[in-house]
C-alpha cells in the first residue's frame, strides 16, 4: 500500500495498481479503467510516442459501465 500512496500522478498510480493486480492475481495483463461520475464517463490513460492522452468511453456501454453504474463486480470468462 504504502508503494501505491507513493505516486504523485493519476498514471503514476494506475501504473502501480496494474502491476500489483497482475501479480495479485497470477495473471498476463490488468487493465484499470478509470470513472468519472459527474461527467458520466470511463476512461484510460494512453501514451502514444511518449504524449498521453484520455481513451474515453460511454459509461452506459458494455461490462466496464455497467459494473460502474451500479457499483457491484460481475465474475465471467465470457470477454
Amino acid at each position: 500500500m504504502n508503494e501505491i500512496m507513493k505516486q504523485c500522478s493519476t498514471k503514476g498510480f494506475v501504473k502501480t495498481i496494474e502491476e500489483l493486480l497482475t501479480k495479485m492475481f497470477n495473471c498476463e495483463r490488468v487493465n484499470v479503467v478509470l470513472v468519472h461520475r459527474w461527467k458520466r464517463y470511463l476512461f484510460r490513460i494512453v501514451s502514444v510516442k511518449g504524449v498521453d492522452s484520455y481513451d474515453i468511453h460511454d459509461i452506459g456501454k458494455g461490462i466496464s459501465g455497467v459494473v460502474a453504474l451500479s457499483s457491484s463486480p460481475i465474475w465471467t470468462d465470457k470477454i
